[in-house]
């Protein structure tokens, strides 16, 4: 289904949903939902709880933690509930661009996410 809906090219694209009461990057469908959704050149944007994005302030702010620092994720250690998806998408990630180049795309992704978010409260 979610192939289907981003071959749809959704007019306005994809919002991806931080909250602090999970890690979104810990799920293996959700790194891969902003990988595919990036490659079909459908928008992604994030979007914050306030208590989410209180803690990225925080630890900007008060503690000093770089962006990097704060969003940096490994993918390789996402998980999915069903080990065959969990399977498909390992295998399509290793058969393609791999942990490294997909590390650095989610970093990036959160780091917008992030600017987005602070610009929009200025």
């Amino acid at each position: 289904p979610f192939r289907t809906v981003i071959n749809s090219n959704p007019r306005f694209g994809m919002m991806v949903v931080h909250t602090s009461a999970a890690e979104l990057y810990d799920r293996l469908w959700c790194v891969y939902e902003v990988n595919a959704s990036a490659d079909s050149k459908v928008m992604c944007f994030g979007a914050m709880s306030m208590k989410y994005f209180q803690d990225v302030m925080g630890k900007q702010l008060i503690h000093k933690h770089s962006s990097e620092e704060i969003c940096r994720c490994d993918t390789e250690e996402a998980k999915c509930w069903s080990k065959d998806d969990e399977r498909m998408i390992k295998s399509t990630i290793e058969g393609g661009i791999g942990y490294k180049i997909l590390n650095e795309k989610i970093l990036n992704f959160r780091i917008g996410a992030c600017e987005a978010q602070a610009n929009a409260l200025e």
